[in-house]
């Protein structure tokens, strides 16, 4: 058992065969599909993460929530939210059908603009990494359940924490009264941007301090191809993700509140699916020269805080740690707080900084933070230490720290 638990952890992806690649194509394209489904699920009936601003599911039903939620808004009188959804709604159907094919394309055009096909090693290695950092997250849940069960005789209790933490959340947010009630639709667009401001800190904490980094956001930046099969999602990350989201629903929900009584669900909810249009070509290396020569795609791209503006941020080079981090009204917060950097004419590497050599083991990527902080506090007595490793920087390291995420050099 020890034998193969060590080569579960120490081994690596062999290259695949050559013959493979058509395979690969198929599962690419029935994960196009999956993905513009999830978008939907994501948008509408999502228990995990907020609605959109200042909503935050209940725990009821979807088709409850459905009835509850949207039709009022969908038999709204006035004729600004009549032409707003009027203008809005063809053009979600037209960004979720082009969202399949913009996915599936950025693998098959790979070869075309990077002069080589996109390595086979490198999709198996990456897309299992996200398999199994979501897996990472039902065990994480699973575990809370029996602790739970262990401790209250509840299951559920503990398995449902992140319901029961959104329903907290939404409680917290019912009592916040609303200040300003601002003219149709400019609460959703000053929510958004106040909204910003706390998103462009929690991400930015996410590169500067080192247990979000190791334990939440650092798997988000290992892949130096990018394609989104490959690229992890930012919130699928253990352990850290059950403590984040609380604090992120309360502070969305609170400030949306505060300028309109209305949470404008499907408005935002629109606004998220054009948004994440414009997340793929953040995430796809084969459209970055192409996209950076669309001068209105680079425009609506710039408000969102999408497209080459975001696949800066991924930037593998010195000085570029953290850059563009925050996103919607072009990179507002960026600009106030001096990270802004305006995407390059050439594709840049990106990946971890340096682009160093990765241990090409998935399961072993996905758990090499919590690892790390494992082997640094057994072998850092010191009390100072131990904080350090636990709260300090990201740039900082003890005396004693082994980065299980790159591949060791050859003696």
């Amino acid at each position: 058992m020890k034998t193969f638990l060590n080569r579960l952890w120490e081994g690596e992806l062999p290259t695949p065969p050559e013959r493979w690649r058509l395979w690969v194509q198929l599962l690419i394209a029935v994960f196009a599909v999956g993905f513009v489904f999830t978008t939907i699920m994501d948008a509408l009936f999502n228990d995990n993460i907020m609605l959109g601003p200042g909503l935050v599911d209940t725990g009821i039903s979807a088709i409850d929530w459905a009835k509850i939620k949207l039709e009022p808004i969908l038999n709204r009188c006035d004729l600004s939210s009549k032409i707003f959804l009027s203008l809005f709604l063809p053009m979600v159907l037209v960004c979720l059908i082009w969202n399949a094919i913009v996915v599936y394309r950025g693998f098959t055009l790979y070869p075309k603009t990077r002069g080589k096909p996109y390595p086979l090693r490198k999709f198996f290695t990456f897309f299992f990494l996200n398999a199994s950092s979501v897996l990472l997250l039902y065990v994480m849940l699973l575990v809370g359940g029996v602790l739970a069960w262990l401790a209250l005789g509840e299951f559920n209790s503990g398995f449902d924490i992140v319901r029961e933490m959104t329903v907290f959340s939404k409680s917290i947010v019912d009592r916040v009264p609303t200040l300003v009630v601002l003219p149709y639709p400019l609460p959703l667009f000053v929510a958004l941007i106040a909204v910003d401001f706390f998103y462009y800190w929690f991400h930015r904490w996410g590169h500067t301090k080192r247990l979000w980094w190791l334990l939440w956001h650092r798997p988000h930046h290992m892949t130096d191809e990018l394609i989104i099969p490959c690229t992890q999602p930012v919130f699928a990350a253990a352990p850290l993700f059950i403590f984040i989201s609380i604090p992120f629903q309360i502070m969305v929900g609170v400030l949306a509140k505060l300028f309109g009584p209305d949470t404008m669900i499907l408005e935002s909810l629109m606004l998220g699916v054009i948004s994440t249009t414009f997340a793929i070509y953040a995430h796809t290396s084969a459209y970055y020269e192409w996209f950076g020569k669309q001068k209105i795609l680079m425009f609506i791209a710039s408000m969102f805080g999408n497209g080459n503006y975001h696949y800066m941020h991924h930037s593998a080079l010195e000085g570029h740690e953290v850059i563009n981090v925050a996103g919607f009204g072009f990179y507002f917060w960026d600009r106030v707080f001096g990270t802004y950097v305006e995407p390059y004419k050439e594709k840049p590497p990106v990946g971890l900084t340096g682009s160093p050599e990765l241990h090409m083991n998935p399961l072993r990527l996905a758990l090499s933070g919590m690892a790390q902080i494992a082997y640094e506090w057994k072998h850092n007595r010191d009390f100072l230490t131990r904080m350090k490793i636990l709260f300090g920087d990201s740039d900082y390291f003890p005396p004693v720290s082994k980065d299980f995420a790159k591949k060791a050099p050859v003696l």
